[in-house]
């Protein structure tokens, strides 16, 4: 599902297309200005929309209306309260700057795909390995722009605000991007497991002690029941740990870990 974003401000964009790819969806733009935005909406098959309230000076609202009666739902980004909403979309969501990766991840996918997100059934896991793939290449190239990009702020002297900015957003995508490689390492030796007894109906794949896929319901199902805590928590836990059980188990505070079984059968 492609979700357009319009903000101006290039750091604050990238969060925003952080928090967007981290729910599972493609990012159209960021977009700078509101007339770019009018013309990304017109020229894509949009599934929603995220919108800084004020662009380069313009309000957005008029981009807002013309989303509305195409039926793509619409999150406002802003500094400003909800006084600065118009009668017709007082009732829209608004997520207050600064903007918070996590927090934006979790209302873009409540809003964009309320109740959507399934475990793949076993024809998924070639797709979705490749999509993958191809949001950690995408990923490691805005790491190592973003890199530049410090580097830059530092070399010209910029205040600390600027530079704490773009260190904490480095270190964000950082840690997206490792999360995403873990993700893929485990989907892909899931994918190696299935062909062997997919016509039975299950599928049996081996289950990594030191690795659970944070993209997987079944995986954080199997992972929150071993642990004793609940699948909430657990995927809280693994924005800020690695995807290793027994470092979720440490951070749990269990002083003993008991490692599963090599294998678990579980229905495709």
């Amino acid at each position: 599902m492609d979700i357009l974003v319009v903000e101006d401000n290039f750091l604050v964009g990238e969060m925003i297309r952080l928090a967007v790819e981290d729910a599972w969806f493609n990012v159209v733009g960021p977009a700078s200005t509101v007339e770019e935005g009018l013309r990304l909406a017109e020229s894509s098959a949009l599934g929603g929309a995220v919108l800084d309230i004020k662009v380069g000076g313009d309000q957005v609202f008029p981009l807002a209306r013309y989303l509305r009666k195409t039926n793509v739902p619409v999150i406002f980004v802003s500094g400003y309260d909800r006084s600065i909403l118009p009668a017709d979309m007082r009732t829209a969501t608004l997520i207050s700057k600064p903007v918070l990766v996590k927090e934006l991840t979790q209302i873009t996918t409540e809003h964009f795909s309320p109740g959507a997100a399934v475990a793949p059934g076993a024809t998924d896991f070639p797709r979705r390995a490749e999509t993958l793939r191809q949001r950690v290449a995408a990923g490691e190239r805005r790491v190592a722009t973003q890199q530049r990009r410090l580097e830059k702020l530092q070399f010209e002297g910029h205040g600390p605000h600027a530079i704490q900015l773009a260190t904490d957003l480095l270190a964000q995508m950082q840690v997206s991007l490792d999360l995403l490689r873990q993700t893929l390492v485990v989907l892909e030796r899931t994918d190696h497991a299935l062909p062997a007894t997919a016509a039975a109906g299950t599928i049996t794949r081996p289950i990594n002690d030191d690795l659970i896929d944070p993209g997987d319901s079944q995986s954080i199902a199997h992972w929150a029941e071993r642990l004793g805590t609940t699948p909430n928590n657990l995927s809280e836990l693994l924005l800020t740990h690695q995807a290793s059980a027994r470092v979720i188990a440490r951070a749990l505070g269990l002083e003993k870990y008991e490692g599963p079984s090599r294998k678990s059968t579980v229905p495709v």
